[in-house]
């Protein structure tokens, strides 16, 4: 009897588990439904995350390099003025000096832009200095303004707000730098 009890106890518990097994249609499609959203879901996060993966890291690569490109910005216009300050006694140039100062300054020139500068611009001769026909004195002139343009530029004014006109005048002078920079190391040489 106990046997039997037993068994009756356990077909009823199989034919409820059963019973509630089943899943209605309507359920069924609800259950189909939620879970193509879940994979649009996935799939639609692993395309973000897809594209965040190829973005430039702006906010973590600029404050890792915020305080280099502070340094360089406040050097180039320290040895700016020191050059300046060098070259406009009467007394003959001294070429060692104007070496040394024009050296650091193309080094710290270049290392702005390619921190500043995450693309290379086309370069039109248009217009530009040729700095290999003109005296050192001359070149020096342009050196000082062109890097006041630089210093002075709107992109410094208010980093949040950048014009692409005002960068690319603020990238074409920093070139214009380097390659002043460049002839004044020639000519300092010879």
């Amino acid at each position: 009897m106990m046997r039997k009890l037993f068994l009756a106890i356990f077909l009823l518990t199989v034919s409820a588990a059963a019973t509630w097994a089943q899943v209605s249609p309507e359920q069924s499609i609800i259950n189909a439904r939620d879970q193509f959203f879940d994979i649009k879901n996935r799939s639609i996060e692993l395309e973000r995350t897809k594209r965040e993966g190829y973005k430039r890291p702006v906010g973590e690569n600029s404050a890792t390099k915020f305080p280099e490109i502070k340094e360089d910005f406040e050097r180039i216009q320290r040895l700016n003025s020191d050059l300046f300050e060098l070259t406009s006694v009467k007394a003959p140039i001294d070429n060692a000096a104007v070496l040394k100062f024009v050296a650091e300054i193309n080094r710290r020139a270049g290392r702005l832009k390619s921190n500043l500068f995450t693309t290379e611009r086309e370069t039109k001769n248009k217009g530009q200095i040729t700095p290999e026909s003109k005296d050192i004195k001359r070149l020096l002139s342009d050196l000082d303004k062109f890097i006041n343009s630089f210093v002075h530029s709107s992109i410094f004014q208010n980093i949040k707000l950048v014009n692409s006109e005002d960068s690319l005048k603020a990238q074409k002078d920093l070139e214009t730098v380097i390659s002043i920079s460049n002839a004044i190391k020639g000519k300092a040489k010879n």
